[in-house]
């Protein structure tokens, strides 16, 4: 089975910790119990060819792997094998970075290649947010944007086309969307469901910064924590030529730093990583999941989907 990066899990958190703290959460067995929920068994050979094991309480089953990369305080990969794996599962790779951001706080970055399959993206998505919701729990966690990177083949100018022609958004982002991009313009995207109205929203803002080809600058507004008074989140979208097609990278920041500011942030990061790589395929002729994964209504859906999941952004 073929390895599909752009449903590979990508994210990070910023920690109250220095960066050799959070290096030292991944290596100490007794540590690494301690703050990953259910983890009763951390076996760790934790050096470039050694391996480790891990056994939670939920769940009859482990994972093992081998180490391939480590650097101190800067990088950790390692191999990541289910036991016992579902038929035709392969192994993947973890990779964790580590940015020291100043003396008391640390950026983890953490990338797991996954195979092409949208159930293993979901799980592994969920497992990796709450593990690192589990390591802010002791290390403390300090406010961070979302933020996402994917190479794309295709030129800018046809990324950026997909990413402010409103036909051109409804065949890979929400259902409805409305850009009129140029500085000051307005932007009303809105998500519908195919069978549970309640569910439906919108999303509004303005363009704060728009250079054709190379950037996206706009407000995100509607959250349903927006009060008289809520934190103003932005979105950045920039794009520059990559070996034939385009790196994307977006940004969005200005998150609160309540409990409920936190979910939220979590709940955009999970949907961004799905849209941008919806949005891949989209320019690469690859399937549309928006239907079958999240129940959403696009012009081509034609079932439901009586599982689907709550809407990602």
């Amino acid at each position: 089975m073929s390895t599909d990066l752009n449903l590979s899990v990508r994210m990070q958190r910023d920690f109250n910790a220095p960066v050799a703290r959070v290096f030292e959460a991944w290596r100490d067995p007794e540590f690494i119990t301690r703050w990953w929920k259910n983890l009763e068994v951390a076996e760790l050979d934790f050096r470039e060819g050694g391996a480790y094991r891990f056994e939670w309480a939920s769940w009859d089953g482990h994972v093992e792997g081998t180490y391939e990369t480590i650097r101190q305080n800067e990088e950790i990969a390692f191999t990541w094998n289910a036991v016992p794996s579902r038929e035709g599962a392969a192994q993947t790779l973890v990779r964790l970075r580590f940015e020291a951001l100043d003396e008391a706080r640390t950026r983890l970055h953490v990338e797991h290649e996954l195979n092409r399959t949208v159930g293993e993206h979901d799980g592994h998505q969920e497992g990796w947010t709450a593990s690192l919701r589990d390591l802010a729990s002791e290390l403390g966690r300090a406010p961070s944007g979302v933020a996402i990177r994917r190479v794309v083949d295709a030129p800018p100018e046809r990324v950026f086309r997909a990413l402010t022609e409103g036909p051109e958004m409804e065949r890979w982002f929400f259902t409805t969307c409305r850009a009129e991009a140029h500085e000051g313009g307005r932007l009303t995207i809105e998500w519908e469901s195919v069978d549970e109205p309640s569910r439906n929203h919108r999303r509004t803002g303005r363009f704060l910064s728009v250079v054709p080809d190379r950037e996206l600058v706009f407000e995100w507004g509607g959250l349903a924590l927006d009060g008289d008074d809520p934190p103003s989140t932005t979105v950045h979208v920039s794009l520059s030529p990559h070996e034939g097609g385009t790196e994307l990278v977006l940004e969005h920041t200005g998150w609160g730093d309540s409990a409920e500011w936190t979910e939220s942030r979590d709940r955009h990061e999970s949907g961004w990583s799905f849209y941008v790589a919806n949005l891949v395929r989209h320019l690469t002729g690859g399937p549309d999941l928006r239907t079958t994964q999240f129940g959403q209504r696009t012009a081509s859906a034609a079932s439901t989907r009586a599982d689907a999941r709550p809407a990602p952004l």
